[in-house]
């Protein structure tokens, strides 16, 4: 990259509220700090912006950080007007604005966020690479633009800079010096390989980026390229991971959309609509970090749930296909006496328990009226109804050959159990491909640890279809 431009940050400050007994700069401004790479100045909020950028060089790369309440005449209009459309803007709480006053060194140390995006280099059978688009337009700006773009390898466990575009590592774009993104190419680091988790560790540890404190991660297709996330989030060396993936289905589509519309806007020197984006993306990153992390939680439950009635389902199906031989009928009885009913209470526990519950994740986001949630508890409810998939549980928890043999027909005709069995299945895909879909409001990390929304006792119960023990209908209905 080029000559990096100095970094001129002004603090607004209203010296008769915050400062009581100090007098205002004369000039209406103070530098409260200086190095080779920053300079900070404290601004008086009643002096307009044009009294102070006269006394900025040209070319700096100016961020003014002001409060809400005391912005006097430093409105975003006439800091923009004076210092360039690219400005920085931030507001923050007048403590903060104070706090950065009275230690304006901590501040000039301060870095903006690294952002990491973890990609796939796609290329065609002639060799010329066609995707992934962020990776693809990353490389076409070093191409056009060397000045936007830094390329850097990975060889022998070293990340050096490099000045050629043949076969990069990672592409290192700056949005006014601040924000950092890292795209880099995961080829060639499946988990079976060893994974991306040493490569990242040396972008960490980089002369580059080991001062930066917020660090935010997306990796492409995560569990294939990882192998231990836990690894990075015990250790606090990055605020938050994600998995995302190349596909129409929410919130990835509009991840992925972010990223290529953050490089055009690097492309078109649109520094701040650029900056703009890199903020959604931190967003749309702890988005994805909590959408995918409940997917993968209901998708173990729903693994957990059928694992506990596969072995009875396929028992069933051998007692159907064995015209119930008293030898089949005799195995049957002893592997499931005394164990049957409690599959239904363990599964009620994944389903509605109070801890890591199926109920837990619906609650979060907001699925408690779906169809597919309604259609768990009509079939597996939480009050222990017997209809006639908990008899059949219930006769082979008791045991007892005669009253099994008795229900040969009912079973060999309809086997409500699989049945059942088929719809539970059908309904926990459902759920989770709501959730993959991203059809809810997903809960945002500044409501986390707020209270979650309540099901109602008896949510869905009107319209669950109970199934008759015995009699005309002993079929499952929908």
């Amino acid at each position: 990259m080029g000559g990096k431009r100095m970094r001129i940050i002004l603090i607004v400050v209203n010296y008769n509220a915050w400062f009581r007994g100090r007098r205002v700069p004369r000039s209406g401004y103070e530098r409260r700090y200086v190095d080779n790479t920053c300079t900070i100045y404290a601004v008086d909020s009643s002096r307009q912006p044009a009294q102070i950028s006269i006394r900025i060089p040209s070319g700096s790369n100016v961020k003014v950080i002001k409060a809400d309440r005391h912005c006097g005449e430093w409105t975003d209009n006439a800091i923009r007007e004076r210092f360039g459309n690219n400005t920085e803007i931030v507001y923050s709480k007048t403590e903060t604005c104070i706090a950065y006053y009275q230690d304006p060194q901590e501040l000039a140390q301060r870095r903006d966020p690294l952002i990491i995006i973890f990609t796939l280099e796609i290329v065609d059978n002639s060799g010329g690479i066609i995707g992934y688009p962020e990776w693809h337009k990353a490389l076409d700006l070093a191409k056009k633009n060397p000045q936007s773009v830094s390329l850097y390898d990975h060889n022998n466990g070293q990340i050096k800079k490099i000045n050629t575009t043949l076969r990069p590592r990672i592409a290192e774009i700056k949005i006014n010096n601040n924000y950092t993104i890292l795209i880099v190419k995961e080829n060639e680091y499946e988990k079976k390989k060893g994974g991306i988790d040493d490569l990242l560790n040396k972008i960490l540890e980089h002369n580059n980026w080991k001062n930066i404190q917020e660090i935010y991660v997306a990796v492409h297709d995560l569990d294939n390229y990882v192998k231990d996330v836990g690894r990075f989030k015990n250790e606090n060396k990055i605020n938050y991971i994600c998995d995302f993936h190349h596909i129409e289905d929410e919130p990835d589509k509009s991840f992925c959309k972010l990223l290529v519309d953050l490089i055009d806007y690097v492309g078109k020197s649109q520094q701040n609509n650029a900056l703009n984006k890199c903020k959604e993306i931190i967003e749309k990153i702890k988005e994805l970090y909590h959408y995918h992390s409940l997917y993968k939680q209901a998708s173990i439950l729903k693994h957990r749930i059928m694992n506990l009635f596969l072995p009875i389902d396929i028992d069933l199906q051998g007692l159907q296909k064995s015209n119930f031989q008293e030898n089949y009928i005799e195995e049957v009885i002893n592997a499931w006496k005394g164990k049957a009913i409690s599959k239904i209470n363990e599964a009620r526990e994944f389903i509605y328990g109070n801890s890591g519950s199926l109920k837990e994740i619906v609650e979060k986001v907001g699925l408690e009226k779906s169809k597919a949630w309604e259609k768990i508890e009509g079939l597996l409810p939480q009050s222990d109804e017997y209809y006639n998939v908990v008899e059949i549980l219930k006769i082979l928890n008791d045991g007892i050959k005669e009253e099994l043999k008795s229900k040969e027909e009912w079973i060999k005709k309809e086997n409500p159990f699989h049945k059942w069995f088929l719809d539970i299945d059908e309904a926990l895909d459902e759920i989770r491909k709501e959730l993959i879909q991203g059809q809810s409001k997903m809960v945002s990390p500044r409501s986390e640890g707020e209270s979650k929304s309540k099901t109602k006792k008896g949510s869905g119960s009107k319209k669950r279809k109970k199934l008759k023990r015995k009699g005309k209908n002993k079929s499952i209905r929908k």
